[in-house]
């Protein structure tokens, strides 16, 4: 049995305001930090702010979004953050999890699923993904996903918890309808249990443009069950100690 310690980051992002989205989330590490947590998270896009739609057609915005990732990249030391921001590649753009631990990028995931249905439209700008990531933290196997990868089959997570992971790790932007509460719930439900892991669900909260996010993040047991939540509408910042068994075979 491994218990680990995740602290769970319900920000309010700005869009396109690169600087004070990252002071916000080098603090929030700092703060985990110092409360002895294992693991960081904040929602989809967390630098640039969710959705950015044509700031990201600037190659001086998207310099300016990987810039600002080496800075929290030097803040994080003895923790593991999980952050969003956009990563390139090649002329293409990727809406992207960053993975980074002591001070260095560990692993990139990009995201597999890009919607493309009422306010969403990414995928006019990014490119998909094509790669499945894992990663283990006190003997514990953590699957990375980004907000559609879970709402579109959830096959990416299904993946991860056939390569042995116990813990699911979904970074979201999902704004609030007021039909979603329900249908998002039995979702991550049956994700969780289908999957036989605990699923960490951490949304962005706050409005922009027409947009508005909810928050609501949340966190479900292998059985299904929802074992903690944060409040909808309401910047928030907690954490959750999870007692798991090894890796999975």
């Amino acid at each position: 049995m491994s218990n680990i310690k995740i602290s769970i980051n319900q920000i309010n992002t700005k869009v396109g305001s690169i600087n004070s989205n990252t002071n916000k989330i080098v603090e929030k590490i700092k703060e985990a930090t110092k409360n002895n947590c294992d693991i960081v998270c904040f929602p989809e896009l967390t630098i640039t702010g969710y959705p950015p739609e044509d700031l990201v057609l600037s190659e001086t915005f998207i310099k300016n979004n990987l810039n600002a990732l080496d800075k929290i990249i030097n803040s994080t030391n003895n923790i593991t953050a999980i952050v969003g921001y956009i990563d390139s590649e090649n002329n293409e753009i990727f809406n992207s999890a960053a993975i980074i631990s002591n001070k260095k990028l560990v692993a990139t995931y990009r995201k597999n699923k890009l919607p493309n249905y009422g306010v969403f439209d990414e995928k006019r700008y990014f490119s998909s993904g094509n790669q499945i990531i894992t990663l283990n933290n006190k003997k514990i196997k953590i699957g990375i996903s980004i907000c559609e990868d879970i709402w579109e089959d959830y096959e990416v997570c299904k993946i991860q918890a056939d390569l042995g992971c116990n813990l699911l790790i979904n970074i979201n932007g999902s704004p609030y309808d007021k039909n979603k509460k329900q249908l998002r719930e039995k979702l991550l439900s049956n994700v969780s249990k289908d999957c036989n892991a605990y699923l960490v669900y951490v949304n962005s909260v706050g409005g922009q443009d027409e947009l508005v996010f909810d928050g609501s993040s949340m966190v479900y047991a292998p059985n299904g069950e929802k074992i903690f939540s944060l409040p909808s509408f309401e910047e928030k910042s907690e954490e959750i100690q999870i007692t798991l068994d090894s890796k999975k075979k």
